[in-house]
């Protein structure tokens, strides 16, 4: 069984155990609560179940290099605030939060462990920039083949504009 359900709305679901909850695109950076929905997921995977999830990072250097050149000192440094900062999406604004992914796991360790995370486009501009990965031409496959690899590595992992975490359920049912 598959649904789509805001993380919010995690409470809704009072039958079925799930092997798999998944989270895309950073919307788990609009989250207030975190604990809360390590808490939920936790309550709806069995023990074993997979939590997986793409973060919007801390730290993405295509980002910061593009709003430096812009001379937007502002949106070079957003993501570096602790705090939640209002960031415009389709005309609305959305209060997000942003981490790197050991601070982000922090909040899940209670009831998951950590199995992997890796960068994502960390080579490649981010995907709201794709008018300067159309302009590099056949270095952007390159660049995707090389995300690949160096996303993977120690300290790369922790840059680029999201993350991917997979994590293992340790709650143990009684």
């Amino acid at each position: 069984r598959a649904g789509v359900l805001g993380v919010q709305e995690l409470d809704l679901l009072t039958d079925g155990v799930f092997d798999l909850i998944y989270s895309n695109l950073g919307a788990l950076n609009c989250v207030p609560d975190l604990r809360l929905a390590s808490g939920q997921c936790a309550r709806l995977l069995r023990p074993g179940g997979q939590l997986v999830f793409s973060v919007t990072g801390r730290t993405c250097p295509w980002e910061f290099a593009y709003f430096s050149i812009r001379g937007d000192r502002s949106g070079a440094r957003r993501r570096s605030s602790p705090d939640a900062v209002p960031v415009g999406l389709a005309g609305q604004t959305v209060w997000t939060t942003y981490f790197n992914p050991g601070e982000f796991f922090t909040r899940f360790s209670k009831e998951f462990r950590l199995t992997s995370y890796r960068s994502l486009a960390l080579t490649l501009p981010p995907p709201y920039l794709i008018g300067i990965y159309r302009r590099l031409g056949p270095v952007g496959p390159l660049l995707d083949r090389f995300d690949s690899v160096f996303g993977r590595l120690p300290g790369l992992r922790n840059l680029g504009d999201h993350f991917l975490e997979t994590c293992i359920s340790t709650v143990v049912w009684i």
